[in-house]
């Protein structure tokens, strides 16, 4: 029996997850599934605006019993400017994620449209991965 889903694809981000404890799957078509454990976050690109479209780009499904928490917009806004420092972590922990994601959809990466201003985010090797066309 498949889990309870966690965050939807294509729904407006409210909040960043860190999973406690258990299995997390994440899932978006025309991609691998890419599994989370304890530790692991998931949701901070579609919160800060990092994605394609501004929404999330994946379904989050527990696989195992699972406890999340979450870390609402507002809080993560807060934490930013609180902890300057923060912003760099969490700016090089998001483009890790892109790196992961992107190894999972390669193809569909190169061949879709990214805003320019949503293309000035991503590190020059993800760019220039992207205009090689691989």
């Amino acid at each position: 029996m498949p889990g309870p889903i966690i965050t939807e694809a294509k729904t407006q981000p409210d909040a960043l997850s860190i999973v406690r404890f258990g299995t997390v799957s994440l899932k978006a078509k025309g991609m691998k599934e890419q599994i989370v454990k304890q530790g692991d976050l998931f949701g901070e690109m579609a919160l800060l605006g990092l994605t394609m479209d501004g929404l999330r780009m994946r379904t989050a499904k527990a696989v195992t019993v699972v406890e999340i928490c979450s870390l609402s917009a507002k809080d993560f806004e807060e934490l930013l400017v609180v902890r300057p420092g923060g912003l760099v972590l969490v700016r090089e922990l998001c483009r890790l994620h892109l790196l992961v994601f992107l190894s999972c959809t390669t193809e569909l990466f190169v061949t879709s449209q990214i805003p320019p201003r949503r293309m000035s985010l991503l590190p020059p090797q993800i760019i220039s991965m992207r205009q090689s066309g691989m």
